[in-house]
């Protein structure tokens, strides 16, 4: 599982993320900086980690 969270969200905090990965322990989490809900996905790196993780998932299905 992959949880993208904007930064400045105001409908998915920080603190329920961190409750998120507390349940699921192999979630991964990218915060992307200075975006709110919903981050939009082509920011800085963010595409390059959404295919690393859709990569890794194949690898391991």
């Amino acid at each position: 599982m992959l949880a993208i969270r904007g930064e400045n969200s105001r409908l998915l905090s920080s603190r329920t993320l961190e409750e998120m990965a507390a349940r699921h322990p192999t979630m991964q989490q990218i915060v992307v900086a200075g975006q709110g809900h919903a981050p939009l996905l082509e920011t800085g790196a963010l595409p390059k980690e959404i295919a690393a993780f859709i990569r890794r998932a194949e690898k391991s299905a």
